[in-house]
């Protein structure tokens, strides 16, 4: 079963989800990058294995999250983070 992922688009939206959940993965992509719709299947999988314990999370480069891109240091696509009571921890 594939689960669906939240879209964050702002630092705002970040916060308020990290406030909620102490355990967070993001998956940091673009519809326009092929290499993000390869991994995008295994997130979900992931997702609905594991979500009952971390909720996953989308960020979409395409929706232009200047904010986020800075507060961390986002340099390529696909990337994953993991974020654990509101710190990036890997």
């Amino acid at each position: 079963i594939m689960a669906p992922l939240v879209k964050i688009a702002s630092s705002k939206e970040f916060d308020t989800l990290a406030q909620k959940h102490a355990n967070l993965v993001l998956e940091v992509g673009a519809d326009n990058c092929s290499s993000c719709k390869v991994l995008m299947p295994i997130v979900q999988s992931v997702a609905a294995r594991f979500g009952s314990r971390v909720h996953f999370a989308q960020i979409d480069l395409g929706d232009d999250p200047k904010e986020l891109v800075k507060r961390f240091a986002l340099k390529a696509i696909p990337t994953i983070l993991v974020i654990k009571k509101g710190k990036l921890i890997a």
